[in-house]
C-alpha cells in the first residue's frame, strides 16, 4: 500500500476509510461498476487510521450527519487541508479556523474537490494549544 499511496500522478486514489453502516455492501457495489474502480479504496476500519491519512493529499468529511468531526482535528494535525459537508458538527469549528464546507450534494462535494486540487484550499488556522486550554476552561466550568 505504501508504494501505491507515494505513487503521484494526476489521477488520484480515493480513499474510503470506515465502512460499519448499513450500505458498505452497496457501496463496494458500487464503487466496483465504476470505470475508476482499481482507483478507489474502501477500507472497513483500521486500528490505527493516522498512518494512512498522513499520505493523503486531502481530507473531505462528506457526512450527512455527524457529531463534532474530531477526524476534521486529527487530518488538520497532521498537515492536510479538508473540507466538510455543511453540517452541523463540524460547522462552528471549520467556520471558526478558515475551513470550506459545501453543499451536502454531489455538486457541493465535487466543487469542494475540485477547489482542494487546484490549491484553493489552504490548512485550518487553528492555535491548538489555545484551542486545547479553552476546551479545558469550558470543561471545568461545567464541574463548578
Amino acid at each position: 500500500f505504501d508504494s501505491m499511496c507515494q505513487e503521484r500522478t494526476d489521477t488520484p486514489y480515493l480513499i474510503i476509510l470506515g465502512g460499519h453502516g448499513a450500505i458498505y455492501r452497496d457501496t463496494l457495489e458500487y464503487a466496483l461498476e465504476k470505470q475508476s474502480a482499481e482507483r478507489i479504496i474502501i477500507i472497513r476500519s483500521m486500528k490505527n487510521p493516522f498512518p494512512l491519512i498522513a499520505k493523503c493529499d486531502y481530507f473531505v468529511l462528506s457526512s450527512s450527519y455527524e457529531g463534532f468531526g474530531l477526524v476534521i482535528v486529527e487530518a488538520d494535525i497532521l498537515g492536510l487541508p479538508v473540507m466538510s459537508t455543511d453540517i452541523l458538527g463540524p460547522k462552528l469549528f471549520m467556520e471558526n479556523y478558515g475551513g470550506l464546507l459545501v453543499e451536502q450534494n454531489v455538486e457541493g462535494i465535487k466543487g469542494g474537490m475540485v477547489k482542494m486540487i487546484s490549491g484553493e484550499i489552504k490548512q485550518l488556522n487553528v492555535d491548538y494549544e489555545a484551542w486545547n486550554k479553552n476546551a479545558v476552561i469550558q470543561f471545568e466550568s461545567l464541574l463548578e
